[in-house]
This record gives C-alpha cells, structure tokens and sequence, in this order.
C-alpha cells in the first residue's frame, strides 16, 4: 500500500508544480504511432461489408434501367391536349 501511496504522492506534486499556462505537447512520433497501431489491427470484414458495395452497385443499375426504360418525349400530336390543360388550369386558378 505504500508503493501506491508513494506513486500518488509523486503524481500530485508533479501536478501542483505544472503550470496552467504551459503548452500541451504531443511526443514526437506519437500520431505515426497510433495510426501504425491502427492499421496494424486486422479485422476480418463481415458479410455485410463484403456485399454492400454490390448490393448498392445493382440498385444503381436498376434505377438507371427504370428511368430509361419510362422515358417517353412528348410527340407533337400531345403538344395540343397539353396547352388545352395549361388553358383550363389557368381559368381556373387565375379567377
């Protein structure tokens, strides 16, 4: 129990001689550290992630075809049943 007595007694006094003002450093090294440790750790993909970018791929697809496979251009012979709803709507709502 004394070693930690000891220990503590020696952090509290290095913390009431630390200035407040004092700039907080990061050690030299320290960010390549940790992001070697990151990359370091192997994780084992789910079937979830193995699938997803596909998934997303083929939905894409789908709905590229849809909007492709429904777009129609208005022939000139609707050009008429067009501007005859433009005109009643107007009628209507301009009153």
């Amino acid at each position: 129990m004394t070693d930690f007595k000891d220990i503590w007694e020696r952090i509290v006094d290095s913390a009431a001689r630390n200035k407040p003002d004092d700039p907080i450093e990061i050690p030299a090294g320290f960010a390549t550290r940790v992001v070697a440790q990151a990359f370091s750790q192997v994780q084992e993909n789910g079937i979830l992630e193995r699938l997803l970018p596909k998934v997303l791929a083929v939905s894409c697809l789908l709905m590229i075809l849809t909007i492709t496979s429904h777009f129609t251009v208005f022939d000139n012979e609707y050009e008429d049943d067009l501007l005859l709803a433009d005109q009643l709507t107007s009628e209507l709502f301009l009153q």
